[in-house]
């Protein structure tokens, strides 16, 4: 019978069957090279270098495992970690690059032609050549087009090759610029052309020539058409948001939509109607991160967002400290909670607060029905105990759909009481997995000496002090690729071993501590939790066998 390992050969004038070993397969001998490790975490350097010492070994086997093993060991080039290879060496085997970052460390010549991920960090115009010769086939790019660090203000950004752009289109899926001048005008329409891009991020981008209005959009995304689908409960009329440049007449409209599911904008500085018409034209945003210094982007996007985002899902703001105000500009709490209703149904959320108000409160209790992972950081500094807690009790009886729950405070702002407070009534959330409380008071109770009477014993719940392991994704031929390394124990929490454990009703409560008693308690009412951060000491548990030492 006839083997698919083997092959005919003529010998004698008779056909012979001739085995083929498995090792002597090029298939084979790659998936045998993708096991073997490439990169080497460096103790005193602190990331990871090259090192593919084990894998040249395999290439010295024969010619057939050269040949199978030079693209598996090329597959990535970064220029950094591979900067003491010779010149001619890395011009040699560039045909095999598929991933590609650059740093400066070596302007070329390269030589290959089938890139998939391209990271320019810092923009060489020798490097124009290796872009076109890769347009048609990158999936992920990532372009700095400007090596300044400074805002965008009173800074001339380059403006990129819109024609290059194009020819991207049919195969990008991810897509960072930074860093560079764009035109809402061109770029939209690049966008349009762009069948597969779901990711898009943009840095310290100076965006210029707002897209014109075009009849022809399709009266589904036109701001008359969209009035009515706005939910009735907004605390906010969207209308009244809109800069005056944009508030066009029912008649006018925007260019027709694009395919991307993630926009992340990083604002350097606040310029009237910027990304307006970028997310008009992203009728199918899912997840939306906005970093910027300003509280006027959040304004002015957020009832765009609405309007012209229904399958909008997740929401991520991140408001920065403000060099010009020596601060951070806050909206109010009832803009605050526009931002939060502008989804329809909003499944995650991850905020920066000063406070918590009674019209945030009540929005995101709103959303309380599919809202399962919520993140809410308070900057504020205050010089009194924080008033708000009424608000955050709230929502942990109110959000019971919630899986991940992260409460981070300003130092001192929750005190004692304030900790009592939230743990004093069961909590909702009984499905949660993650919960990550900072800067939380977890003082001694004055009512219970430090020697004085146990706490009663409580239902046996082990947690233990997780390891923090440095790992780092590498692209391979397969797929992504975690490479760990070693886990070291928490800086603050000590070793990881069982001694370490915290058992409810052990070591923990015996030093008549009354806040750790009440959250241990709420804990033992979570029976799906498997990670606690406290005071940014990181804990995990494991249900099964009691206690583990490795993080998740």
């Amino acid at each position: 019978m006839y083997n698919q390992f083997s092959q005919p050969s003529l010998s004698s004038g008779t056909t012979k069957m001739k085995r083929i070993h498995p090792l002597d397969m090029p298939e084979i001998i790659t998936l045998v090279g993708l096991c073997l490790p490439r990169w080497k975490y460096s103790d005193r350097l602190g990331f990871y270098d090259f090192n593919p010492t084990i894998l040249l070994r395999c290439t010295l086997v024969n010619k057939t495992w050269r040949e199978a093993l030079l693209p598996v060991l090329w597959y990535v080039y970064d220029g950094f970690v591979m900067r003491s290879i010779p010149k001619q060496v890395i011009t040699k085997n560039s045909r095999y690059f598929r991933v590609f970052f650059y740093d400066r460390s070596f302007s070329g010549p390269f030589e290959c032609r089938h890139l998939k991920a391209l990271a320019i960090s810092w923009w060489d115009q020798s490097l124009q050549p290796l872009i076109e010769a890769n347009a048609e086939s990158l999936e992920n790019l990532v372009w700095k087009g400007s090596s300044s660090t400074s805002p965008v203000l009173n800074t001339v950004l380059p403006t990129p090759d819109y024609g290059l752009l194009m020819r991207m289109s049919n195969t990008l899926e991810e897509l960072q610029l930074s860093h560079w001048t764009l035109s809402g005008r061109t770029f939209v329409q690049f966008l349009s052309a762009c069948k597969r891009l779901k990711l898009l991020s943009l840095t310290a981008i100076d965006w210029t020539d707002p897209a014109p209005f075009d009849p022809s959009f399709s009266s589904v995304s036109s701001p008359s058409s969209s009035t009515s689908s706005s939910p009735p409960w907004s605390p906010l009329s969207s209308s009244s948001l809109l800069p005056s440049s944009f508030a066009g007449s029912p008649q006018h409209y925007y260019p027709i939509g694009n395919g991307v599911t993630d926009l992340r904008l990083d604002i350097s500085v606040f310029k009237e109607g910027a990304f307006v018409d970028l997310i008009r034209s992203c009728l199918n945003l899912v997840n939306f991160t906005l970093y910027s210094e300003s509280g006027e982007d959040a304004r002015t996007l957020t009832p765009i967002l609405r309007r012209y985002c229904p399958r909008l899902s997740s929401i991520e703001y991140v408001l920065r400290f403000s060099s010009s105000l020596r601060g951070y500009d806050y909206m109010t709490d009832v803009e605050y909670a526009d931002l939060v209703l502008s989804a329809q149904n909003l499944q995650s959320l991850k905020i920066d607060i000063p406070w918590l108000d009674d019209a945030l409160s009540s929005a995101l209790i709103m959303q309380s029905s599919t809202l399962t992972s919520l993140s809410l950081r308070f900057n504020a500094r205050r010089d009194t105990p924080m008033k708000d807690t009424a608000n955050i009790c709230k929502l942990l009886r109110h959000c019971n759909q919630l899986r991940n729950l992260s409460l981070s405070f300003s130092p001192h702002a929750l005190g004692r009481n304030e900790t009592l407070q939230l743990l004093t009534e069961p909590w909702a959330c009984v499905d949660l997995e993650t919960l990550e409380l900072t800067d939380v008071t977890m003082a001694m109770d004055p009512a219970t000496p430090v020697h004085g009477p146990q706490a009663p014993p409580l239902q046996p719940y082990h947690w233990q002090l997780a390891s923090t392991p440095r790992s780092m994704t590498m692209p391979t031929m397969t797929g992504p690729m975690h490479l760990p390394i070693d886990g070291s124990p928490s800086s603050r929490g000590g070793s990881g071993t069982a001694a370490s454990a915290i058992t409810a009703g052990g070591a923990g409560f015996r030093n008549g501590s009354l806040t750790k008693q009440r959250l241990f308690e709420q804990i033992r009412r979570l029976p799906k939790l498997k990670k606690l951060s406290l005071n940014h000491v990181t804990y995990n548990v494991d249900t099964t066998t009691g206690a583990t030492g490795n993080s998740s």
